[in-house]
């Protein structure tokens, strides 16, 4: 089992085994509500809130894109794994 990691039009992807997919959308949302939080922490605004609010605007339109552009199905496990992380440090916050 080789694990790859390749560009993807303008992406990074990670390819190689089982959900491959979902781990490379769990890192995309781990970036997105990690600059989230850093940015609004700073502010002293509920940074967890708006890094879920975040992450949310990118699934929809990753999935938009996925629909519009790639031609494939909308996948609520995409949305949920661009999500985890986020609704983890909510959660535990």
């Amino acid at each position: 089992m080789d694990i790859e990691i390749i560009w993807r039009g303008k992406w990074l992807n990670i390819e190689g085994f089982n959900h491959a997919n979902k781990v490379t959308h769990f890192i995309y949302g781990a970036l997105v509500g990690g600059i989230a939080i850093c940015l609004f922490s700073i502010f002293n605004l509920p940074a967890h809130s708006i890094a879920i609010v975040a992450c949310s605007l990118v699934a929809v339109a990753k999935e938009h894109y996925d629909i519009k552009v790639r031609h494939l199905t909308w996948s609520k496990w995409d949305v949920l794994a661009i999500l985890a992380l986020p609704l983890v440090a909510l959660i535990t916050k």
